[in-house]
């Protein structure tokens, strides 16, 4: 029988190199400074997802700070292969790992353990969807709200519009059109967040989008803290100058959400979108991180 055996803070990690999707080898003991290995347990693990995704939406936190990320599971190539194209996760992603490698693996719970302010905070939208722990809203103008979690939707005035569109792989986005500029897409988390550390570091609240149609500057993003709460910054100006049908993405800093009015120490919505009567955008994903193709300057 094969037995668990943790490893000691300060051992020397294990000679053991896996395949790499894509080719070459994932061999943690071979590389410099500091790496962040996950073993999981494959495509058929419906806990791994959401954790691999969020870890996704940290990469380029993880990446800034030096740290070297990757993951690896004991499933052969095909599902590898089907779970990448399927998540697009960028980290190095490696398979085929077994008994043979010279490593024990424990067995994992199958309770996620994930629940109220536990929740993964760093990724909101992936893939046009939104991911465990929060849920995507279309407000209409009348203030009446219709769930966002599924392929198409509108509210019942007509205000907002939503349908699935082809980004990366079939359906992996959403288009919301705007019939009037009171309408509001939101993500709501299941419990308020604490983003004041992450305020404090510089991060950004960064947004892979497509600008389809923007008649006017009138596009912004926002938080949510509660009742009479929120933090909103104008995003029209830097849209403008973004080239029509093409992705980019967009950083917001959240010092500018904290200046704007938002309380960092309890946010209920960590996203909110609104523009003016005949926008379009699309939306890819929607995360917390330090790298954007275009960042958006605070109003002074």
């Amino acid at each position: 029988m094969q037995h668990a055996v943790k490893m000691a803070a300060g051992a020397a990690f294990p000679a053991i190199a896996v395949a790499r999707l894509g080719g070459g080898e994932i061999a943690p003991a071979s590389m410099e400074g500091w790496r962040l290995l996950v073993v999981y347990r494959g495509k058929h693990c419906p806990l791994c997802k959401p954790y691999l995704t969020t870890l996704d939406g940290l990469i380029d936190t993880f990446t800034e700070a030096g740290v070297q990320v990757m993951a690896v599971s004991a499933d052969p190539v095909e599902k590898a292969t089907a779970d990448a194209a399927e998540f697009g996760w960028r980290f190095p992603l490696g398979y085929g790992l077994s008994y043979a490698h010279g490593v024990t693996v424990p067995v994992l719970p199958e309770v996620s353990g994930i629940q109220g302010e536990q929740i993964p905070v760093g990724n909101y939208i992936d893939r046009g969807k939104s991911v465990h722990g929060y849920a995507v809203s279309l407000v209409g103008a009348d203030g009446d709200a219709v769930s966002g979690d599924v392929s198409a939707a509108a509210t019942a005035d007509g205000s907002l519009r939503m349908s699935a569109l082809d980004y990366r792989a079939q359906e992996d986005s959403r288009r919301f059109a705007w019939g009037n500029d009171r309408a509001t897409l939101t993500v709501r988390a299941q419990a308020p967040l604490d983003l004041d550390r992450q305020t404090n570091g510089d991060v950004l609240l960064v947004v892979t989008l497509r600008v389809d149609a923007l008649p006017g500057p009138d596009a912004w993003i926002g938080l949510g803290c509660g009742t009479q709460c929120q933090g909103r910054v104008a995003l029209g100006p830097q849209l403008v100058h973004l080239a029509t049908g093409q992705w980019s993405r967009v950083g917001v800093p959240l010092k500018c959400f904290r200046a704007a009015g938002a309380d960092m120490h309890h946010i209920e919505q960590p996203f909110q979108l609104g523009a003016g009567a005949g926008s379009t955008l699309a939306l890819f994903r929607v995360a917390l991180g330090t790298d954007a193709g275009q960042v958006v300057t605070c109003p002074k």
